[in-house]
């Protein structure tokens, strides 16, 4: 076997930004890039030496747009993730923008071309925020044995408002209908700062299809400013084939292992959040969403039931909400605290409802300040049958089976 090895001097003073995380991707609504955001780099220094007073600065063009506060003083092979704060020109819908983060420091530089990192072409959206722009998904990814769960992270610098996440996936043909028929799911959360998967504030499972571009509809959501994960799930052992670009080797994604993010590059996944600032939202607004228990409408009821509902806080601030449940007049109350947007269960014990008859059940939320009403209160008819005779055999009494 032959080796070639390449020898090179190590030079003394040698910056090199290595990666740059920024409030923006490859399409980002305008509103987003109206408010000053910010931008860290990863430097490492390369040289044998010391370099002293290191700062970064964001550039569009030869304009310069802001430059970190603190120099810093980075050690022979020293890695530093660099903050700064800029504000971005003002740029119309469809306008693009091509930045460029350049670091230095009091020594000159032995090798200056890695100083400079070009930011991908942020294009300027109407609402979507997407890291691709394929209109055809030709071919997709997902895991063969194991469920997976991989997504986008989008950064809101002023709050928004999230109606729908659309999703690509591979097409499946008719003798694929196994795969189709197959659950997958689509959750959005916020995210830390060290990218820890949080709170998750919607999520929604369906069958995978045939195939295609696909809007999920959510209720509208007011998103604070921060960071989100956007996530899609493959639930089942079969590669849900989601779909992805290839194009750029400067592509990448993120899977979820475990509650972390890891960044994975090649690839930028059809994983889309569509915004729309137009939209109605509230505050505060409790919603009934269903009867959870007891399943039967019809039954040999006990004198210690349980009648449990499904809460949903609709708002966008976090809500301590009663409810009250009237079973033919007698009332029982409780609370549930729920953060925004997220759905809990409230039970309601010892029902006596062993009486043979009908019996009306009201449920209802009581936040104060409520802004939508509508939502607030569900009804249901439930009947108490007799007891079957146990020396007569009749199957239509057979409830236990």
């Amino acid at each position: 076997y032959f080796y070639t090895f390449t020898i090179s001097n190590l030079a003394e003073h040698d910056l090199r930004i290595d990666d740059v995380i920024y409030p923006a991707s490859n399409y980002t609504p305008q509103n987003q890039l109206s408010l000053e955001g910010e931008y860290i780099a990863k430097v490492v220094n390369r040289g044998s030496k010391e370099m002293t007073n290191v700062k970064v600065s964001l550039y569009d063009g030869e304009t310069l747009l802001g430059s970190s506060v603190e120099n810093v003083n980075m050690s022979s092979n020293e890695v530093v993730n660099i903050p700064m704060k800029a504000t971005l020109p003002t740029v119309e819908v469809g306008a693009k923008l091509n930045l460029t983060m350049k670091v230095e420091a009091t020594e000159a530089d032995s090798y200056e071309d890695d100083n400079v990192y070009a930011i991908k072409t942020i294009n300027v959206t109407d609402g979507v925020y997407a890291t691709e722009n394929l209109t055809e998904i030709t071919k997709g990814t997902g895991s063969w044995g194991e469920p997976l769960s991989v997504g986008n992270v989008y950064t809101l610098v002023a709050s928004d408002i999230l109606e729908s996440v659309t999703i690509g996936l591979a097409p499946a043909s008719e003798e694929e209908a196994d795969l189709a028929r197959k659950s997958i799911a689509v959750a959005v959360y916020n995210l830390d700062s060290e990218f820890n998967v949080g709170n998750m504030i919607c999520r929604k499972e369906f069958e995978r299809g045939f195939g295609g571009l696909i809007d999920i509809a959510f209720d509208p959501m007011k998103l604070s400013a921060g960071k989100y994960y956007v996530e899609v799930q493959q639930l089942s052992t079969y590669n849900m084939g989601l779909g992805y670009d290839d194009s750029d080797a400067t592509n990448y994604c993120y899977q979820n292992i475990d509650g972390k993010l890891s960044k994975t590059k090649g690839a930028s996944l059809v994983v889309r959040a569509n915004f729309n600032s137009g939209l109605t939202v509230y505050a505060k607004d409790a919603a009934l969403k269903a009867f959870v228990s007891p399943e039967k409408d019809a039954t040999l009821f006990s004198d210690n039931e349980t009648i449990s509902v499904n809460i949903k806080n609709n708002g966008y601030e976090e809500a301590l909400i009663p409810v009250s449940l009237s079973v033919n007049g007698v009332e029982y109350n409780s609370e549930i605290t729920l953060a925004p947007y997220n759905e809990g269960i409230v039970e309601f014990a010892g029902i006596d409802m062993s009486a043979v008859g009908e019996y009306t059940v009201v449920a209802q939320t009581k936040l104060e300040g409520d802004e939508s009403t509508e939502n607030n209160e569900l009804t249901k008819e439930s009947t108490s049958i007799e007891g079957a005779n146990p020396y007569v055999m009749n199957f239509e009494n057979c409830y236990g089976f």
